[in-house]
């Protein structure tokens, strides 16, 4: 009985000792990601716990070479229990986000894994964003993955045939605004062109530079449009990115002797492969079987995959890009150049298109890049945006130009992308720069 009661006393106080130390981690930037590690230390300590006492009163205790087998268990305990509970955690969150009754997206699936990119999107999809509370946005592709309106959606691009090719992030790709109402299709309807959107979410610098190695020599446009904001160099350095708060591999640069070159991400993760609509029917309220019949497996896969990954990147010797300022302002003048010089090789027009987050102040170094081009090239629809709050004082930089609602009678950000008045300012911009000056916004 004594026993019975101090196993019990035991596992009661490092259960609390991992809560206490779980409820704490998770309150500190940037060390939650230790949580595994605590949960292995907690196992490894609960199990010596039980057992100390009767390998204590033995004579092996006292022979160093026992007291070092016993620690090295510890350690193995650690790690295994570490790497279980990682396991079992990523799981229920995939299983969460698969299974959840109320999505970020419904309808068909949107993107694809992809051995270059990480991630693009998939053709001729009909998917639905319900990040927008009490509104559902419809989201399509045409039949080679660019998003268009429903309107659009059995056009064809033809080589030769397009006259805008846009490239950028989730702020041309036109997150959370129905696509009538976003800056690309603007452009084209207000000026009858033909417009490509290679705009995705979460793109950065190095996925714009392999769309415009691919698409640029394919389609031949007449004008080519490189959105610039100072996060996307941030994510082509980075050679993971998380999504759904789970770390998905990312084509980025790396640092050689002159310039700047880039790496591919090595394997396409399977993350972006798993179809709700097959998942959720399939393991509803059965979350064990979902991870011994699907999330193990995944994360094995994907934790091999990482590993041979990350050996490969160290025997190539590849040198990470500093974040610093300055070096982040070179890599952009480099691939920008590069990108541009592309476009007129292919006798098409190249532009920049400057557009920060409108709730804020515009970084310090996107005056020193922007400074290194021809006003003729950049579409400035920062200047835009500050000569429309200039010229309507009862607008608020905060709210004017982002996704909000009224809540309990208090103004809630819901988005920092461009809503529907920011898509029109920036198509102004962009019209401007395409020499359609007289031509009124749509």
């Amino acid at each position: 009985m004594p026993r019975v009661l101090g196993w019990l006393v035991s596992t009661i106080f490092w259960t609390g000792f991992f809560l206490l130390g779980s409820y704490v981690l998770r309150r500190i930037p940037r060390i939650d990601d230790l949580e595994p590690l605590l949960f292995g230390g907690t196992l490894a300590f609960w199990l010596f716990g039980l057992i100390y006492p009767r390998i204590r009163a033995g004579q092996s205790w006292h022979h160093s070479k026992f007291r070092l087998l016993i620690i090295s268990a510890m350690f193995v305990i650690l790690l295994a229990g570490a790497y279980s509970y990682s396991l079992i955690t990523r799981s229920v969150k995939l299983y969460n986000i698969l299974t959840e009754e109320q999505p970020l997206f419904k309808g068909e699936r949107l993107r694809k894994s992809d051995l270059s990119y990480g991630y693009r999107h998939l053709p001729n999809v009909h998917a639905l964003d319900l990040k927008m509370p009490g509104d559902t946005v419809h989201v399509y592709t045409d039949g080679d993955g660019f998003r268009v309106a429903a309107s659009d959606t059995a056009r064809l691009n033809r080589p030769g045939g397009i006259d805008v090719l846009f490239l950028g992030c989730s702020f041309t790709y036109g997150e959370m605004c129905e696509a009538d109402s976003i800056f690309v299709n603007r452009t084209a309807s207000s000026a009858n062109l033909h417009c490509i959107n290679v705009g995705v979410s979460g793109w950065g610098l190095s996925q714009m530079r392999l769309a415009a190695s691919e698409l640029i020599p394919k389609y031949k446009p007449k004008h080519v449009v490189f959105q610039y904001s100072y996060w996307l160099p941030q994510r082509g350095i980075s050679r993971y990115k998380s999504s759904m708060g789970l770390p998905l591999p990312n084509p980025h640069f790396i640092k050689g002797d002159q310039r700047f070159s880039m790496r591919l991400p090595g394997y396409a993760s399977e993350l972006f492969d798993c179809d709700r609509n097959i998942i959720q029917p399939a393991y509803a309220e059965a979350p064990v079987r979902f991870f011994f019949e699907q999330g193990l497996g995944i994360f094995l896969r994907e934790d091999k995959n990482r590993l041979r990954n990350r050996f490969d990147m160290w025997k190539q010797g590849d040198a990470l890009v500093s974040q610093d300022e300055k070096t982040t302002t070179l890599l952009c003048r480099q691939v920008y150049q590069e990108m541009m010089s592309l476009a007129v090789a292919h006798k098409a027009v190249p532009h920049l298109l400057y557009l920060a987050e409108w709730s804020g102040k515009p970084m310090p170094m996107d005056s020193v890049f922007l400074s290194g081009f021809p006003d003729s090239i950049v579409m400035n629809a920062v200047n835009d945006h500050e000569k429309f709050l200039r010229e309507n004082t009862g607008l608020s930089r905060k709210w004017a130009f982002v996704h909000w609602r009224m809540q309990d009678g208090d103004s809630i950000k819901v988005d920092g992308h461009p809503n529907v008045l920011s898509h029109r300012l920036i198509t102004r911009s962009i019209l401007d720069g395409l020499g359609y000056r007289h031509i009124e916004v749509r």
